[in-house]
């Protein structure tokens, strides 16, 4: 829950993550924009639940998991592109 209920709007420098852990952005409301960067394999349970402010997620090659409600109530959340490399996707994964 790193950044968790804050008024963090965009997040720079994600290139070297490779997992979102859960509820890390949860309830983050202003997050509008966060670079899935190509070493990403996982977004965890729950990693951006309600960020209302979300309004497009791009995957990269290389993102193998997304886990339950990792963009549930993301009610903005317009654009999505999910790449070759997703293998698992657990139910309830938002508009995804």
């Amino acid at each position: 829950y790193a950044f968790a209920n804050t008024n963090i709007r965009k997040i720079t420098g994600g290139a070297n993550v490779t997992s979102i852990e859960e509820g890390a952005f949860h309830m983050a409301l202003a997050l509008s924009e966060f670079p899935f960067g190509n070493k990403l394999r996982e977004v965890v349970n729950g990693a951006f639940m309600h960020c209302s402010a979300l309004t497009g997620v791009t995957m990269q090659t290389g993102t193998v998991r997304i886990g339950e409600n990792a963009f549930y109530n993301c009610e903005f959340l317009s654009y999505v592109s999910l790449p070759n490399t997703l293998k698992y996707r657990r139910p309830y994964v938002s508009k995804l």
